[in-house]
């Protein structure tokens, strides 16, 4: 396969560049200038025409859309703004005659809800924040650009919360990554919802093994007919446990500031699987051994400086 990734150098795109199947191919694309919001559009139209020149003819390709600085607590307006990007790139893939094409959106598994039950690809979408609202309309989106039944396919990955190695620090956005560090410099970590609250926490290199997997997957499907999985651990864990965890794997004690926000109540618990055997095959890495990994990636960079930019 020919492959694009956008946001090749984020957490999740990063990882699936790392995690590319034998015989894949990774195009690599121009830097685009994300904080400047006039040339964002005319550099992604620029990449995608480029990936079609070096593709080879007769082989499947894709593209993975990995972007996007939004989470939980984003602002609206800029959730819209990066729709609005998205949108444009992939009504330029969509017009490929070509049905061995995929695009594959990752959105986020907080599109079911906040009820305190097992959710999967059967289960309907029930947002409660703006950044899921967005991601579901997104979603919505997207499965009216991709209708061709002669063109490229729509693949629509809802991942659960990823953490792993290289995340953005200054960002404040991954849990375990923010514990790590605060540790580390014995700083003074603020939560935003209780100790109880309940995630499925995915290994960014595993996401990046199943996003290949889906891609797979949605090569079996026929053009036109979008493909939705759970991109997930299995595996509930509290905000509790993943403090201590991370206490004794820097063995020193992170110091915790409780702190509400209006839509705390929405956020408590939350479970999702894949029912797909493809995809829950897969092996996943224990969550020990991956917030290990982080705490050695976050104390490498403390200890040359690099956390204090990233």
């Amino acid at each position: 396969m020919d492959l694009w990734v956008v946001g090749a150098g984020g957490l999740l795109g990063s990882a699936v560049v790392r995690r590319r199947p034998p015989g894949t191919r990774v195009h690599r694309a121009a830097p685009v200038p994300w904080h400047t919001a006039g040339l964002v559009d005319a550099a992604l139209a620029d990449a995608f025409a480029e990936f079609r020149r070096q593709r080879e003819p007769g082989r499947p390709w894709g593209v993975v859309w990995a972007a996007g600085t939004g989470v939980v607590s984003s602002d609206p307006g800029e959730l819209l703004a990066q729709e609005s990007t998205l949108l444009r790139l992939a009504g330029l893939v969509a017009q490929e005659p070509d049905p061995d094409g995929t695009f594959l959106f990752a959105s986020s598994a907080a599109v079911f809800g906040a009820q305190p039950r097992l959710y999967d690809e059967s289960d309907a979408a029930r947002p409660v924040s703006p950044y899921a609202v967005a991601k579901l309309r997104q979603e919505d989106a997207l499965r009216d650009v991709f209708v061709a039944p002669d063109g490229p396919r729509l693949a629509v990955a809802r991942l659960s919360t990823l953490f792993g190695p290289g995340q953005n620090l200054a960002k404040r956005q991954g849990l375990v990554s923010s514990m790590c560090l605060e540790a580390v410099r014995g700083g003074v970590i603020t939560l935003h919802v209780p100790l109880d609250t309940t995630r499925d926490y995915l290994y960014a290199d595993d996401a990046g093994a199943l996003v290949h997997t889906l891609l797979d997957v949605a090569r079996t499907e026929p053009a036109g007919a979008p493909v939705t999985r759970v991109l997930a651990s299995h595996r509930t864990t509290t905000v509790g446990e993943v403090a201590r965890l991370v206490q004794s794997v820097v063995h020193r004690r992170t110091h915790i500031v409780q702190a509400s926000t209006p839509t705390t109540v929405h956020q408590r618990h939350q479970a999702v699987q894949s029912s797909d055997p493809r995809l829950a095959a897969l092996p996943r890495t224990p969550l020990p051994v991956g917030v290990h990994r982080v705490h050695q990636d976050v104390l490498r960079r403390w200890m040359t400086g690099a956390a204090a930019a990233r």
